[in-house]
């Protein structure tokens, strides 16, 4: 299939972008071709601009697309890119080389780590991620880590499309025929599936299931730790773990009402209240008549009260 038109190098790179994206979809080796004979026109940084435009994250969910040209060509092209120091391009394939144990690990994780001190937010999470799944470093500098996440300008709208990026990453890994993980012992996420397939090979084990349940089981994959659980999955709520899970010393543990007991407890602290040995009000942001309940969700979903108290008409 030609593709390539005799006026295709006078094109605006952001129309080159669009036509990539739409070709893309129906195979990597039509946008690979379309892409390698328009930079053969071009000077490096032309093609720097276009690659940084691109959105090459939401291109890693392509990697295992289609045949093997088109397999072929994805992993060509995002070594060009990568070549060319696009952040997008080195953070996908050091996360994967590093998931399918290519090359040195430390390597990729420095590597990952001064993407992440350019403030490049992905790298960031992605630095916590295997920061934490290679246990490279202290619980207060890993904490660290995510405090950074938090106070990141990205973070409010980002961290969801985040997420779904690095996953794409772990996914290509899972596909691959050599994907070895550095981490001992037998890994599972423990809150959407029971890992009972899941067998270790040469001290390693097969990288799966959900990222941050996936950290969570390895975060304690020694024989010992804890899971604190943090609201419910939209999707497969079931916890299903095998029970040797919990023999060996693991802990799961709820985080409703921050460990208190509605029926034991809710009464002590209403009586602590009353004698104002607890402080409660200044947390109180909004105080509405219930007319206006579905207004006070409203709030909460945007993120615009911290508690609001709805009165009971008289």
């Amino acid at each position: 299939m030609r593709l390539v038109g005799n006026n295709v190098e006078t094109l605006p790179t952001d129309i080159i972008g669009m036509l990539m994206e739409v070709l893309s979809a129906g195979g990597f080796e039509d946008c690979y071709n379309f892409f390698v004979a328009w930079a053969r026109t071009q000077r490096p940084s032309a093609i720097l601009a276009l690659l940084n435009g691109l959105p090459l994250r939401a291109m890693y969910k392509l990697a295992n697309a289609g045949g093997a040209s088109d397999k072929a060509c994805f992993n060509r092209f995002f070594r060009i890119a990568k070549g060319l120091g696009v952040a997008d391009a080195v953070l996908y394939e050091r996360c994967r080389d590093m998931l399918c144990g290519w090359g040195s690990s430390e390597a990729h994780i420095i590597s990952i780590g001064a993407l992440a001190d350019r403030g490049h937010f992905m790298s960031m999470v992605a630095n916590f991620t295997v920061r934490l799944l290679y246990k490279q470093d202290s619980t207060v500098k890993t904490l660290q880590l995510l405090v950074d996440i938090s106070e990141h300008r990205e973070y409010k709208n980002g961290i969801g499309p985040v997420l779904v990026h690095l996953k794409s990453i772990f996914s290509v890994a899972e596909q691959s025929d050599e994907i070895r993980s550095e981490c001992f012992g037998r890994v599972g996420c423990l809150i959407h599936s029971s890992a009972n397939n899941v067998k270790p090979q040469n001290e390693h084990m097969i990288v799966q299931d959900c990222l941050f349940c996936l950290i969570s089981g390895m975060s304690c994959c020694d024989g010992w730790g804890l899971i604190d659980t943090l609201g419910v999955p939209k999707s497969n709520p079931e916890v299903k773990a095998h029970f040797s899970t919990f023999l060996s010393g693991k802990t799961l543990k709820r985080s409703m009402f921050g460990g208190w007991k509605t029926k034991s407890d809710i009464p002590s602290l209403i009586q602590m209240y009353l004698n104002q040995e607890i402080q409660v009000d200044e947390y109180i942001s909004h105080n509405m008549p219930l007319e206006d309940i579905n207004q006070a969700f409203d709030l909460m979903k945007e993120g615009w009260c911290l508690r609001s108290v709805i009165h009971m008409p008289e």
